[in-house]
């Protein structure tokens, strides 16, 4: 059951960006290619994972690009209009967030606006929050990071996942949040789905997923564990190996995480990375840099000068070069199985 909060003239309003002089102090890695693709991609379901081409090895230096705070007046008056009855709405908040540790994540995946409002009744609560970023790819990595419970069968935006009381939506260079504290409330959760729905409405343009995540391989992949990263404090976050500064994300165009767990010819559960950079060149200087630090501490197995091998704790970490690319697999109890995963690409 959906209740149509906001006027229709609320839900036409088109979203624009109107750049103000306060400065995000923060940078976040995108490649040029893959910036321009992303914020002109054609509209592509999150289930078909259709994808732009990969970034390619002759393509330009990524940009690092400072992300501007900007303020989304339309964005904010489409807030400012959701005025469920019976729920006392709080003053639109344009704010960056105050938990430090939240605020550097968004920061690395290139956040540069945030929207909120919260409604009121009663006991009950709902927080709605938009974040804006600069590309879509940097959206899709925090709706994946922040999002909570499973993915919806029928997808909301470009991607959405839902629990009990929360629902979070990626669509284009938008993550929107729409969260409750009520547990069997069917009251709340109606509204949580009707604020979300008004806020996707005024939301424009659809993305495709990123090439970085469209491109990993499909056998045995965990459906849902795919992430982006897009800078050391999300890799550190979100892959088990040491040293990950080392593979400079800054000079990426981009990566991107996923969970595998394969049945034969071995019974694993491993975590495979992959980065691209502009050139082989980049690629090949991270890779040395990064196997150098290892072999400081870890034998190297391998037989290959572009493929290393390191038992690392009770599993093994494989690290291959692969012209533009860096690919790591990591948590293998048999090497064979790293191996195999690697070659899946």
């Amino acid at each position: 059951m959906r209740t149509h909060i906001c006027t229709t003239s609320v839900l036409s309003l088109i979203i624009s960006i109107t750049a103000t002089t306060a400065v995000w102090a923060k940078t976040a890695p995108v490649a040029a290619e893959q910036l321009a693709s992303e914020q002109t991609a054609p509209l592509a379901s999150a289930q078909t994972e259709q994808a732009a081409p990969l970034p390619s090895p002759q393509s330009n230096s990524p940009v690092r690009a400072t992300v501007p705070w900007v303020r989304n007046v339309e964005l904010e008056a489409i807030a400012e209009g959701l005025n469920p009855p019976g729920w006392q709405g709080s003053a639109v908040t344009t704010s960056a967030e105050s938990d430090a540790d939240k605020l550097a994540v968004l920061a690395e995946y290139g956040c540069q606006a945030r929207i909120s409002r919260s409604f009121q009744r009663g006991q009950r609560r709902i927080d709605a929050t938009v974040y804006q970023f600069l590309t879509p790819q940097g959206a899709y990595g925090a709706y994946n990071y922040f999002r909570r419970g499973a993915s919806n069968s029928i997808v909301k935006g470009d991607g959405s996942s839902e629990e009990d009381q929360s629902i979070s939506v990626w669509k284009d260079r938008y993550f929107i949040s729409v969260t409750g504290t009520s547990k069997d409330d069917d009251e709340s959760k109606a509204l949580i789905s009707s604020l979300t729905d008004k806020l996707i409405a005024g939301v424009p343009g659809h993305s495709e997923i990123p090439a970085t995540v469209a491109h990993l391989p499909m056998l045995d992949r965990v459906k849902g564990s795919e992430r982006i990263i897009m800078g050391p404090l999300t890799a550190r976050r979100l892959f088990p190996a040491p040293s990950l500064a080392l593979l400079s994300f800054d000079t990426s165009s981009g990566a991107a995480v996923a969970d595998y767990q394969t049945q034969e010819p071995y019974r694993e559960r491993m975590k495979l990375l992959v980065v691209y950079y502009p050139n082989p060149s980049t690629a090949a200087t991270a890779y040395y840099n990064y196997i150098k630090e290892l072999q400081g501490e870890h034998p190297n197995l391998g037989s290959a000068t572009e493929s290393s091998l390191f038992k690392v704790g009770v599993g093994y970490l494989l690290c291959e070069l692969r012209s533009n690319q860096v690919v790591i697999v990591s948590g293998a109890k048999k090497r064979q199985a790293a191996s195999l995963l690697a070659h899946q690409l």
